[in-house]
Parts: structure tokens; sequence; C-alpha cells
């Protein structure tokens, strides 16, 4: 299967030169990270232009996975792997250095899940679950993705600009409703700076385009419901009536 990682990005070119190119370059598989148009100069500083794909001024995080996906379906990749702009995958014992080596294990590995028609996503553990997991092998989750994914490029094509935010959320609930599994994978974690990185897509008023966004989703995933008392102490959506 040919897979593509893609990496979103905006506001944090040298940023992402510091998080994520000391490890891409050397992962077994094509990369590419994407920028809005008038930003194109900064990161192809950082990032250079053979792996860098512009998108329109104003495309926001979801109007950027939207382009993810017309850009993978376009070049015939079956497969999408969504990291963010500093994250990298880890595991015990693993160096920084080392972060490729984990990266094409799990590629490798997801591969060959993929295999199975009934798989529709697949995530890599977020710490505590990692810590508390097998670390090692897949299995079912019963929950939606948060953060990191790798999901047939179908799925990306289903989502829509003026949902703003929570693309993960809108994917998890559309493999769901299609009647296809998620897996975790417990090999590795997610690594990444969750509501701690300045600057970014974090540059815009995220309760606000939060508000906005479930509004909007609504129409679309009438279950939804307003997260209370999220951990994280912002907006944030519900969507358990999906599982």
């Amino acid at each position: 299967m040919k897979i593509l990682l893609a990496i979103p990005s905006h506001n944090r070119p040298y940023d992402i030169q510091k998080k994520v190119m000391y490890w891409i370059k050397d992962v077994k598989v094509d990369w590419k990270v994407f920028c809005e148009e008038n930003q194109a100069m900064y990161y192809e500083q950082s990032v250079g232009k053979d792996n860098l794909v512009t998108t329109p001024e104003g495309s926001g995080l979801m109007g950027q996975i939207v382009e993810i996906g017309k850009y993978a379906k376009e070049n015939e990749y079956s497969l999408v792997l969504k990291m963010d702009d500093d994250m990298r995958f880890t595991a015990d014992k693993i160096k920084k250095h080392e972060t490729p080596i984990v990266i094409s294990k799990y590629l490798k590995l997801v591969a060959k899940e993929f295999e199975d028609p009934n798989v529709g996503m697949i995530t890599v553990s977020k710490p505590m679950e990692y810590r508390y997991g097998n670390k090692e092998g897949f299995k079912k989750r019963r929950k939606p993705v948060y953060g990191n994914y790798i999901v047939r490029t179908e799925y990306l094509l289903k989502l829509r600009k003026e949902l703003l935010l929570f693309d993960d959320l809108w994917i998890s609930i559309e493999v769901k409703e299609d009647g296809k599994q998620i897996l975790t994978y417990q090999g590795a974690y997610e690594d990444s700076m969750t509501h701690k990185n300045a600057g970014g897509l974090q540059s815009y008023d995220r309760d606000q385009l939060g508000r906005e966004a479930y509004e909007v989703a609504k129409q679309y995933y009438p279950l939804i419901e307003e997260l209370q008392d999220s951990k994280h102490k912002k907006f944030d959506i519900s969507v358990k009536n999906y599982f």
C-alpha cells in the first residue's frame, strides 16, 4: 500500500525544523508538509521545496486536512499518516535520533493490518495508554482517536473545511459509522506538546473556533454533545454517542 506521511503546519516553520526535520528525512515513506501559500517562503527554508505542499491562504486546520485528502487521492496514496508539527513516536529506551526506526517499524506493521478491509483507522498510543498497555501489537479501540492517525484516504475525502477543527473526531465517527474497526498500536506512544506549544494553529482562538465548529458539525453529526469539564479547560466535544 502506498502511504503518505502528512504534516499540516501553520506559523511554525522554525519549530518544525527543530522538532520534526531531524527524524522525518530518514523515514522510509513519502512525506509532505502542508502550509498556507502566504507562508511558503518561510517553510521552504526549513522543509525545502520538494516536500512542501501549499494550501490556500486562510485554510486553517480543516482546510489543510481537506487539501491533504485531495493530494493523497490525486497521487494515489491508499493511506495517510497525519502527524502534528511538534510530534514524534517513541518507546521505552528509545533515543531521539532513533525516532525514524520506531516510525518505520510502525508503518511496516500497519500496512499489514490494513490488508484487512475491515480496518479503517489506526492510532499510536498516548503515553498513559502505552504505560499500562502491552507495549506491542494492536488492540481494538472503543473510543475516538485523538491526535495522530493513519487512515484510508477515502475518509479524508468526507471532511469539509467548514468543520474548522477536530478532524480526528470527525474521521473517527466516519470510520465507525462505516462499520470499520479503529485500532490502537501499543508498541510506541505519541510524544507531542499538546495544549502547550505556542503559535501554530494555537494562534487562533481555539475556544471560539471550537464553538463554531460544534454548531456546524451538529448538522452532520447530530449525536455530538458539548464535553463538560474538559481536562484541558477549553471548549471540547464529546462523540461518545457514536461509540
